[in-house]
């Protein structure tokens, strides 16, 4: 989760860290995905263009709900 707390500080993500991300949360990634309306690669191809900020991720997290962040601790 640091690589989450560096993007949101960063202003962004890159597609390698966002890889690394739903690698290693396979069902944080399937919400992003759910959440964005891309594909997974289609995300790690946003994150490699800048496309995904640290405010997206917000809007991510505060969407999933409550669910999701008991999942993630």
């Amino acid at each position: 989760m640091n690589v989450l707390s560096f993007a949101m500080a960063n202003g962004s993500i890159s597609g390698r860290e966002l890889k690394n991300v739903m690698k290693s949360f396979p069902d944080l990634g399937a919400q992003f995905s759910e959440l964005s309306g891309h594909s997974r690669a289609e995300l790690i191809r946003m994150a490699n263009q800048g496309k995904i900020t640290g405010e997206t991720l917000v809007d991510w997290f505060n969407r999933s709900g409550a669910a999701m962040q008991d999942k993630l601790g």
